[in-house]
């Protein structure tokens, strides 16, 4: 096992057995979201701004985690974001009409933004 400063990487997560949710231990922060963005590009720097609450310690080792484990992590995460996109289905189908029509347009406005890069 790597030890950092004389920690295991487990001591930088919780793990929920009943959701496969792993957060940064102490945080409420989830590691798919670190993980979605380090995978999409961002560098530590983009990481610390946009996980400002998290040390660039608890980042690094959320890399270090990711890259020691990359297989079981990236099965971890597509099942992680077929929940995501099954949870969004369900709210979506139970939707009022207007609700529907914000999300429809926050999705037109995500893909304009997209096409645009």
């Amino acid at each position: 096992m790597l030890h950092l400063k004389n920690k295991s990487l487990d001591d930088y997560f919780d793990y929920d057995p009943s959701t496969e949710a792993i957060r940064v231990k102490g945080h409420r922060v989830g590691v798919e979201l670190i993980l979605d963005a380090y995978t999409a590009g961002a560098t530590m720097a983009d990481l610390r701004a946009e996980f400002d609450s998290l040390t660039e310690e608890e980042l690094h080792a959320t890399i270090t985690f990711y890259l020691l484990n990359k297989e079981e992590l990236d099965q971890w995460l597509a099942r992680v974001h077929d929940e995501q996109a099954r949870h969004m289905t369900e709210i979506d189908a139970h939707s009022s009409p207007a609700m529907q029509r914000i999300r429809e347009l926050a999705r037109h406005t995500d893909e304009s933004s997209q096409h645009a890069n």
